[in-house]
C-alpha cells in the first residue's frame, strides 16, 4: 500500500513537472532552470529506484516481493524515461551517468 501511495505521488509530480499545455517558445526552460534541474534530478533518483528494486528481485526467494520489486523498477523505469523525453524537448542535458 505504501508503495503505491509513493508511485501515485511521484506520477502528481511528474504530471504537473511534464504535463503539455499552452507553452510558447519562451516558456521552455533553460538547461540552468530550476524545471530542468529538478528533472534531471528526479531522472536520477527513478534511476537509483530501478536500481534497487533489481537488487531486491535478484536477492529474494520470496515471489511475491520479486514481483513488487519489478513492478517498482518497471513503473521506475518509465517515468525516468518521461522525464528524459522532457528534458530532450526541452532541448537540455540529460544527468551524467552514475557509477554504479
Amino acid at each position: 500500500m505504501v508503495a503505491v501511495a509513493v508511485l501515485v505521488a511521484l506520477g502528481l509530480v511528474l504530471w504537473f513537472v511534464a504535463a503539455p499545455g499552452g507553452e510558447d517558445s519562451s516558456d521552455v526552460p533553460t538547461a540552468g532552470s530550476a524545471d530542468a534541474g529538478f528533472a534531471r534530478d528526479m531522472a536520477v533518483h527513478h534511476q537509483q529506484a530501478v536500481e534497487m528494486s533489481l537488487v531486491i528481485r535478484d536477492r529474494t526467494d520470496d515471489e511475491d516481493v520479486r514481483r513488487l520489486a519489478y513492478d517498482i523498477g518497471q513503473t521506475q523505469a518509465n517515468q525516468r524515461g518521461m522525464l528524459l523525453v522532457r528534458l530532450d524537448l526541452w532541448v537540455c542535458p540529460r544527468p551524467l551517468p552514475t557509477a554504479v
